[in-house]
Parts: structure tokens; sequence; C-alpha cells
């Protein structure tokens, strides 16, 4: 770690925090790649190609001490890695209009007033104090920017949003320190006492790795990788201009249509995600990482979907719903639930020994033999953190035994889905299931209560809604591409909190600012209308029911402890998630008794969502290439075949970068937002 290194890595990560919810919220909107999206984001591992390949051997030739060494390059990438966590889905894309728009989808919601749901939320949670204000609200709405013409930071109303943020931002850094000391915690477990393989990480250890002769690291000096780069440039170089000036180019198909299945089979257009798995799409950058992952992975992954629509299309023909509310649940969520609780049992019980001796480490400040100082006092502030979280939910008015649960949840979500990053690699994924579903189907709504249920279902919303973009996955990478360039974990650490707090505040006034200045994209419904009203459309349905039953009055009079006593478990919900705790037992059980078993219990924890149903081809056609070269060529074939790889997933992070820049500076010469260019699923 050095100053210019710091300097570089704080520039890189205040340019994605104030650059990326522009680009996705005004530009994005209409077809640029996001500059933070997934856990492979353009906006930091193109750059890092480029810089590698281009910026850094001419540092060099310069002179030779001016050049990058790999220990500087990846805290550069932590940190920007860390900062691509707040600008979008993370956090800011749904945060201001969850807590500013409820007010206006209340004042035109006759049923929402008639059950007075607004009046189950503490004041000091919403901005204006949840009530219908011009200056918060309205001004949201149609924005008060005018062309050539933007607001000043000055005019956003702060003062309308004082108290929700002094709510909000503590609860927001405390979990993020939570999480940055949980993965602290689990990295010497998963990184040398299991061994994971980290494929995104060493992707990027593979391109940092320092030059053997020359000024250039050993895969830049690969014809493999640059051929493997080029062609998928140029396809996006074509497929992209084709797009901006229609009919100029031939259009390279990466996306198939197989109606003739559908036609043959019509109720599959009737399956969750049957029409998307008879329409496949490939992914260079899928087929690349595919070869880089266990087979037992990539295979599972790749049949995710055709196991998922096979079994739907035996529980739908025989008339079982497959509904799934992404906040609420539902068969499929609740199954994914119950896979989750037992993946993170699996996780937990496979390191019991080594968090033990951290627990007793930051209990008794006696550090046993195997447990280095900062695990311990990660361990520590961890305790410290998850019981500031737990002073915040109580103070909002949430009971505490709701919120031991909500905070166990939300940690359970952070801690698989770094796994699942850690293992596989998969870099887009959605759990696709939320805290308030699984209280609402375990407890039932009478012993959730409507306070609880609209307390729990924002806190879902806010910080755990979408995964695919949360802080924990990028760390757990960040720290093992730190470890590969021999910097410790304490020192990345620390450097973690320090670049999120700073990402925090600029992405907080970034985001304010454009909003207020350009107004919400009421084209984009999900968050002008379904994040904002998802909550109280549920909280409306659950109070309306008890209030037929005659219920509500006592609901809402139970007594914390009372609440865990009176739960009325959903059969549906019992049974779903029980037999998503069985397969992923089963499945893992058999992995681990049986060298031949070809499956891995990940296929149950990412099956029916948007992520796999658009990316399972590919991992399949990844898998069915590692396989061929393998078994026809042996392993020399498969270590040579390793640079084409590395190159198709270098070449589908430059060939949006290109869109990206292009489309940003015809939006700066002209005004006029930029033509589509969709290409990776966001």
């Amino acid at each position: 770690m050095t100053v210019r290194a710091i300097l570089v890595g704080l520039i890189g990560a205040m340019f994605i925090a104030g650059v990326s919810y522009f680009n996705d919220q005004v530009l994005g909107l209409f077809g640029q790649s996001p500059i933070s999206g997934h856990q492979i984001p353009v906006g930091v591992f193109g750059p890092l190609v480029v810089f590698l390949a281009v910026v850094n051997p001419l540092l060099l030739l310069t002179r030779r001490s001016w050049g990058f060494k790999p220990a500087e390059t990846a805290i550069v990438v932590l940190m920007m890695l860390v900062s691509c966590s707040v600008p979008l889905r993370g956090l800011m894309e749904n945060f201001p209009t969850t807590l500013g728009l409820p007010a206006h989808w209340n004042n035109v919601s006759p049923g929402w007033q008639k059950n007075k749901l607004m009046t189950y939320i503490p004041p000091a949670l919403l901005p204006a104090g949840g009530k219908l204000d011009p200056a918060a609200t309205d001004n949201m709405l149609t924005g008060m920017g005018k062309p050539g013409a933007p607001i000043g930071i000055n005019l956003v109303p702060w003062g309308k949003w004082r108290d929700c943020l002094t709510v909000w931002m503590p609860l927001v850094v405390l979990m993020s320190v939570s999480v940055i000391c949980l993965a602290l915690i689990v990295h010497r477990q998963w990184s040398m006492h299991e061994r994971l393989r980290y494929p995104i990480a060493e992707f990027a250890s593979a391109l940092m790795a320092p030059p053997q002769r020359g000024v250039v690291g050993p895969i830049f000096r690969s014809k493999l990788f640059w051929i493997g780069l080029a062609a998928v440039v140029a396809i996006h170089l074509i497929n992209g201009i084709n797009m901006w000036y229609k009919g100029a180019l031939i259009q390279i198909p990466l996306a198939f249509d197989l109606s003739a299945i559908r036609t043959r089979w019509p109720i599959i257009r009737d399956l969750p995600w049957g029409t998307r798995l008879t329409t496949p799409q490939i992914f260079p950058l899928v087929v690349g990482f595919s070869f880089f992952l266990a087979s037992e992975v990539s295979l599972s992954l790749g049949l995710s979907q055709i196991i998922f629509v096979s079994v739907a299309w035996i529980l739908v023909t025989r008339g079982m719903n497959m509904s799934t509310d992404l906040l609420t649940g539902g068969p499929g969520g609740w199954m994914r639930a119950g896979g989750y609780m037992a993946f993170g049992f699996m996780v937990l019980y496979t390191g019991r020994r080594y968090y033990r001796s951290i627990l007793q480490a930051a209990l008794t400040f006696q550090r046993p033999p195997g447990v280095e100082p900062y695990a311990a006092w990660a361990g520590r502030i961890l305790l410290l953190s998850l019981g500031g979280m737990l002073a915040i939910m109580i103070a909002m008015g949430l009971d505490w035994p709701l919120a031991i649960l909500t905070i166990a949840m939300i940690m359970l979500l952070f801690l698989c889905v770094s796994r699942i990053v850690a293992e596989t690699g998969l870099f887009f994924l959605q759990a696709r299931w939320q805290p308030l579903g699984v209280l609402l189907g375990f407890l039932g709504a009478y012993a959730l209560g409507p306070k609880a249920l609209i307390l729990v279902g924002l806190l879902s919303i806010v910080l755990t809604l979408d995964i695919s973009q949360s802080l924990m996955p990028y760390l757990v990478n960040g720290l093992k591409v730190c470890q590969n360039a021999g910097i410790t974990p304490a020192r990345s650490g620390w450097t973690a909190v320090g670049t999120y707090l700073a990402s925090l505040v600029l992405a907080v006034i970034v985001a304010f600012w454009a909003i207020y200045n350009f107004g919400v994209n009421k084209t984009y419904e999900w968050s002008y209308k379904r994040v904002p009203s998802m909550v109280f459309v549920a909280a409306n349905r659950e109070v309306t029911g008890l209030k037929l039953s005659g219920e509500l009055a006592a609901s809402e009079a139970l007594r914390p402890l009372e609440r865990l006593t009176q739960l009325r478990p959903s059969d549906r919900f019992l049974w779903s998630a029980g037999i998503g705790v069985a397969m992923v037992l089963i499945v893992g059980m058999l992995r681990l008794k049986f060298s031949w078993w070809p499956l891995h219990p990940v296929m149950f924890l990412v099956w029916d969502t948007a992520p796999m149903s658009a990316l399972s081809h590919s991992f399949l056609l990844g898998w069915l290439i590692k396989t061929a070269v393998s078994r026809i060529g042996g392993h020399r074939s498969y270590q040579n075949a390793k640079p084409l790889m590395i190159g198709l997933i270098a070449g589908d992070l430059i060939g949006p970068a290109i869109f990206i820049i292009y489309g940003a500076i015809y939006y700066g010469v002209t005004g006029l937002l930029p033509v589509t260019y969709d290409y990776f699923p966001k």
C-alpha cells in the first residue's frame, strides 16, 4: 500500500460513487451498461484490463519505478469494488423513492387511507414526517431543474430529509461495518482452510501478475488472450454500431428463439421462466468463467433452469400455484429461503472450530492459536455493530424478538450470497426472498402485526431487496485479490471501511441531487411505483384480512414475546421451506460422500431467478467446452486454453465500456439520451 495507490483508488471509488447513479438512472434506463453493475463491474475490470495492458507498461518504459506493483493495483481494485455497492442496487437506486414516494401513493390509494397505513410508521422514518409535502414529494416527482440550468445542491430539500436520514444512515453504516467484519472473519477459513476458488479474484490476479520479462504480465503475452479479447470486442462493436445506426452492419446473433419448442409444448409459456428457457442467450463472459469453475458447479448452474422448469411443469399440471411475490414470498421464494438456511448452517458448521475460537477471542480478549488479531477485533466490532442495529430497529418501533430475527436473516443473506460468489464465481445472482416473506410465512399476519409488517418490509427493501450488488460479495473478492498481492486483511479491512464511508456520502449527495433535478423517471415503473408501494400493498391486504376476522386490535396489542407464542405458520411455507432445506442438505451430503456426484447444492439457491434464467445456457456451454477440452486434450490442453477464456472475459468487459464512454460523450455534446445498447441483463 502506497500513498499514490490510495489516491488512485479513492479517485476511482469516487468516480463510481458519483457517476454510476447518473449513468444508470438518467442514461442507463435507456440502455447504457451499468458502470458498477454485478460482481464483476465494467467500471472496475474494464479499466483494469486497459491499465495493465497499456498504461502501466508505458509507466514502466518511462521509468521503472513509476510502474504500479501488484499490491498497489490490488488496493485500487478493492477500493473501487467497495464503492460499487453504494450508488445503485446495493442502496441508492431504491433508497430515495422507497422513503420519499409512499406519501404520494397513499394520497391516490383510498384503500391505504381507509386502513390508515401511514399511521403505523414513525414520522421520523419518512421525509417530512410521512406527509404529502410539496418540497419533499412534488419536487421529487417533477424535478426542479431545467435544460441547461441544473439546480444547486443547496436546493435539495435536505431539511425535509434530516430526521429520516438521521435514522436510516446510521443503520446503513452499522450494517456495512457488520458485513465488513463478517467478511474478515470468514476470510481465513474460506481462502486458506477450505481453499475456495474465488474465480473473480483469480481472474483479477491473473491480469495483475508481475512481468517476468519486459513490461507486461504473462497473460498479455499470450496470443490466445488477444484473440479471445479481439473477437468479443469486435462482436460488441458490430452489434453496438448496428443498434446506434440501424442496418449499418450485419447483426451477429447472440440470442436465439427456439419457438418451435413452445409451439410443440404450449404449456412452457405458462411456466415460470419457461419462455426464457427456450430463448437462449450466449454471454462470452459467462462461458469464460465456466472454464475456471469446478465441473460440478458449472454443470449445476447450467442445468438449474432446465431442472426447475421440468419440476414446475409437473407441479403446475397438478394444480399447484407457483407464483411468488418478491417481498412477501411464495413457494419458490420460501423454498430458496429454506435452502439458504441449510446452506448457511453448512457453511458455519464446516468452520465451527475456527469461528468458535474467534468468538472466544472477541469476548475474553485472550486469543487462541490460529486466530489473527484482525479476526478477533472484527468479532468484537461485529457484535457491537449488530447491537447498534438492534437498538435502532427497536427505536424504530420494531419489537425486539422480531428485530433479532430480521437481523439474523439479513446477515444470512449476506453470508450465503458471498459464499456463492467466492465458491462459484457467479457474478450476477438474486436471492429472490426477503426477511418479510419468511416472517410472514412463519409467524402469520396476526402474530407479526401491521406495524412490524411495514417496518420489516421497509428494512427488506432498503437493505436486501437486490443482493446482486451488495457490499460483502464485492469485499470477499477484494480481500482475496489483496491477499494474492501480499496485503494483509487488517489493512484491507480498514481501507474498505474508509472507502465505503466516503462513497456513501458522495453517492447520497449525487443521488438526491439527480432525483430532485431531473425528477423520478415515470417510465421506469420499478423505482417509480412498484418498490415505493410494495410494502404498503402487502400491508393493505393483511390489514384488511385482520379487520374482516376481527383480529386487528388484538394483533396490534400483542406484547413482544406474545408474538412468538401466537405464531400461525402457513402450511405452504412449512412445506416449501422444508423442501428447500432437504434438497440442499441431501445434495450437499451426497457431494461429500461420493466423489462422482455431479451436482452442487448451489443449484437450489439460484434457480427460479432472473439471472439464472438468462445465464444458465452460457454456463452449460462453458461446461461442455471445458469437458471436451479436458477429455480430448488432457490437463495440458486445459491449461493452454485458459488465456483464451480470460480474453473472452476481458473482451466482454471492454466492449460495453466502449459504449458507456461513447454514450456519455454523445449526451454531453448533444444533450440527447444515447441509443440503447442493452446487452448484459441488469
